[in-house]
């Protein structure tokens, strides 16, 4: 393990982030028209199954980049704040899935007469919301302040510039729906 094994790696990881979106972009758009066209979606599930993984490893590739860097450094900081974002990250999706599965649930369960109206639902909803963009955005906190430890032990400034990027990638899409 060396800083040139650790940057070849942060480099392809960070290529497969980078190309992942549109991939997805474009497999979502082809089920979108599958619906309306005849072509076989089924293909198109196995290519979204296959970007999944695709960017699973690429995540896993990018830990361990930051694992070899954070030792290259001698600062444990980047690896700790990498592994604290992915753990933000796992227990608030975890909790706001069974927190949509409980409300779901809930809703079912009740008789139509008795049950509240859409203005509930409607709450719930903006409150999933408001939840799930508060731990994306402390989960992006983790890895700006990791970005920041490795620009400073590194030197080079445009880690701080990604850290940056990260975090108004999360703010843009909620203030453009809020808007």
């Amino acid at each position: 393990m060396s800083f040139e094994s650790g940057r070849k790696l942060g480099l392809m990881s960070s290529l497969i982030f980078v190309i992942g979106p549109l991939v997805a972009l474009l497999l979502d758009g082809l089920l979108f028209f599958s619906i309306f066209f005849s072509f076989s979606s089924i293909v198109i599930w196995i290519g979204l199954i296959g970007f999944i993984l695709i960017s699973l490893v690429g995540f896993i590739m990018f830990i361990v980049a930051m694992y070899q860097l954070s030792h290259f450094y001698g600062e444990p900081g980047i690896f700790k704040n990498i592994i604290y974002s992915l753990i933000v990250a796992i227990v608030g999706a975890v909790s706001i899935a069974l927190t949509l599965v409980a409300f779901i649930l809930f809703r079912v369960g009740q008789s139509t007469s008795s049950a509240p109206g859409a203005g509930l639902f409607i709450v719930g909803f903006l409150g999933l919301l408001g939840a799930f963009l508060v731990i994306v955005l402390f989960s992006c906190l983790f890895f700006k302040r990791a970005f920041n430890k490795l620009a400073e032990k590194s030197g080079v400034h445009n880690f701080e510039t990604a850290g940056l990027l990260i975090i108004i990638g999360v703010i843009i899409p909620f203030v453009s729906w809020i808007g």
